[in-house]
């Protein structure tokens, strides 16, 4: 056994570990033995909990899992035994979560240690964790090891998602208390997380399955399992009663950038009273990195051919109808008279028809109005709008409505002969707009488009106010102030690498993108050359000059946008007009050019991978920005499914 002589010095000189062990959960029972908390009769108690680290295991077999700098600072308890703190800081900084050390638990102020009954969950998050930070040397991960440790959970293991469902039927009568509640479910009842307060004897730890990172498949393999010797077989699983308060909430949010593992939502078992945000059975899943075994990224024209359908519906005259658009309003025809009458149905719930413009061919999403009972339109895809993402909700065996992503559903207005549909309030007289095949749907549910809105403000042209680039007339490309283009809109299509502008139009728009000719490409053999623009289709390119990527610069930890060449997006003052270049690494770049970025979240996640697996990629000497893309591309699928999926 490894460190015997160390630890055994530890032992007698610190009275840390065993001998002087803090008991947290008994001080919480003391203090509010009279709680007004409502007790649970039926607390599920899981017969196992799983508990990842990258710490050896014949250090945790002799010592178990302790939280002894909250017991040395006892006069700050308060915020070591705050539920949500706890919560709070495992997501924003998941490196202190499974830290065993002294010293690294200086910087974790929690006196909890997080256990998960799902062992997968465990395992995926592990990796994930590993996978990405395996090459980082200030990360606890930066081992080609971990450890999945089998533990029998007691009673002082405090379901966190009960918790949070005691918590959340209590504040059923006080609707700022719910929706403070409700606005973070995710934080509290994703992972079904037990959470054991202050420490896990050594007596409760079953085993350890050892994975090590293989080069050969660039993954973690299971290995050997350890079975722990001070192991108390005679134990039975039991946790905390519930009546743990979960903390202070009032404030709590959550930021990270990191990428997000699949995590979907359950259904919530509350109150038949209160309105049921949540009607579709969820389960969670938590997966490695899809570069790793992925083998391509699907064009939104091979998405659509693959599970392209009719929406089937009866008009108010109970006549069979599908539903159709013309490239702006959506409404119901017959079944044979419009070439737009096919539409995919999305994972995380988007409705998506092809359109043929003038100009081009597009993707356009349904998409209700941010005005109340307006009409539905087909307009530009955008991920980050909630108003194009839907939900099909069966009333009878064989029809379903189709409600929005806030809940309200959708109706039939007759305009001159035409049934168009309409935002509908269960109180107006709109008939109920119905769908007549919505099993077919949902059996041809198809992957989404990633694209989404972005801002991309330029940093260093002036400190007062923001700046972003628009495409200009003339097929140039230009900077000017945010305040000045409100009509304009950049977007990125993240499955073709797309980056575009609806050209000053709100809503419904012809596509126009972003394009670079410098360096390598053809005869175009200049360090420096001004970017054009140009209307384009996001169905699929072949043109390379179209792909852009967002990168984190890691010299000065700030972003930038590149080409398929690694040219870098760069601006420059041309008499009163700021235009837009791109330089390869040959054209030194001086103060007058301004090629960093702020970019908002979606863009920065994006970035934040693509330079991650770039660090992978130096590591292993891959350098093709298409590998770098695909880990990029799958961890912004990942963030969305977080917000979206509805698996």
């Amino acid at each position: 056994m490894k460190n015997l002589n160390i630890i055994s010095k530890l032992l007698a000189s610190n009275c840390i570990f065993i001998i002087c062990n803090f008991s947290y959960s008994q001080t919480f029972e003391d203090e509010n033995s009279q709680s007004s908390f409502s007790q649970s009769d039926k607390l599920i108690v899981p017969s196992r909990v799983y508990r990842a680290s990258p710490t050896e295991a014949d250090f945790i077999f002799l010592v178990g899992f302790e939280r002894q700098m909250c017991a040395r600072e006892f006069n700050s308890r308060e915020r070591c035994l705050d539920l949500t703190k706890h919560l709070l800081l495992n997501i924003n900084q998941p490196n202190l979560s499974v830290t065993e050390t002294t010293t690294s638990q200086v910087q974790n102020p929690s006196a909890f240690i997080s256990t998960f009954s799902d062992r997968n969950y465990t395992l995926e998050n592990a990796r994930r964790s590993a996978l990405l930070d395996i090459f980082n040397a200030e990360s606890p991960w930066q081992r080609n090891y971990f450890y999945i440790y089998e533990i029998i959970p007691s009673n002082n293991f405090v379901s966190v998602t009960d918790t949070y469902q005691r918590e959340l039927n209590s504040a059923f009568h006080d609707p700022v208390r719910f929706r403070q509640l409700d606005n973070l479910y995710s934080l509290y009842a994703n992972t079904n997380e037990y959470a054991a307060i202050g420490n896990i004897s050594t007596r409760n730890i079953v085993s350890a399955t050892r994975y090590e990172f293989n080069l050969e498949t660039m993954d973690f393999v299971e290995g050997i399992t350890l079975q722990n010797p001070h192991y108390d077989s005679s134990l039975q699983p039991s946790i905390h009663t519930n009546n743990y308060p979960i903390g202070d909430f009032s404030n709590a949010y959550q930021t990270t950038n990191e990428m997000f593992c699949e995590i979907d939502i359950r259904t919530l078992q509350i109150n038949s009273a209160q309105r049921d945000k949540r009607s579709i059975d969820r389960i969670y899943s938590c997966r490695k990195p899809k570069f790793i075994d992925e083998k391509t990224i699907e064009s939104p024209e091979k998405i659509f051919k693959k599970s392209k359908i009719k929406i089937k519906t009866k008009d108010p005259s109970n006549i069979a109808r599908c539903l159709v658009h013309d490239g702006n309003f959506i409404f119901v025809d017959n079944c044979e008279n419009s070439i737009y009458n096919e539409f995919i149905y999305t994972e995380f719930g988007q409705i998506i028809s092809k359109f043929n413009s003038a100009e081009n061919s597009q993707f356009l999403c349904l998409s209700k109005s941010i005005r109340e009972n307006d009409y539905l339109k087909m307009e530009i895809c955008d991920l980050n709008k909630t108003e194009q993402l839907w939900e099909l909700k069966k009333f009878t065996d064989s029809n379903s409505a189709l409600y929005t992503y806030k809940g309200t559903g959708v109706g039939f207005y007759n305009h001159l002969g035409t049934s168009y549909l309409i935002e509908k309030n269960n109180n107006d007289g709109y008939p109920i707009f119905t769908i007549s095949n919505s099993s077919e749907i949902e059996e041809k549910i198809s992957k989404p488009i990633l694209q989404f809105s972005i801002q991309a403000n330029i940093k260093g042209i002036s400190k007062k106010n923001n700046y972003t680039f628009y495409p200009s007339i003339y097929s140039s490309v230009k900077a000017d102030l945010v305040s000045e283009l409100k009509a304009y809109q950049n977007y990125y299509n993240a499955n073709l690498n797309l980056l575009f502008s609806n050209y000053g139009e709100q809503k419904t728009s012809s596509l126009v993108c972003y394009y670079s000719y410098v360096g390598k490409y053809g005869s175009y053999t200049l360090n420096l050359n001004k970017i054009s623009n140009s209307y384009c289709s996001n169905i699929e390119i072949k043109d390379d000059h179209f792909k852009w990527y967002f990168n984190k610069n890691k010299e000065n930890n700030l972003y930038e946008i590149i080409d398929k060449r690694n040219n870098k997006l760069v601006f420059s003052v041309d008499f009163i007009n700021y235009h837009a270049y791109v330089a390869n690494e040959k054209f030194l770049l001086n103060k007058n050019y301004f090629q960093n970025f702020s970019l908002s979240k979606p863009a920065k996640i994006y970035a934040e991978n693509y330079a991650k697996a770039k660090s992978i990629g130096n590591k292993q000497k891959i350098y093709d920005n298409d590998f770098f893309n695909k880990f990029a591309f799958f961890s912004l699928y990942d963030y969305f499914s977080h917000l979206y999926s509805r698996k």
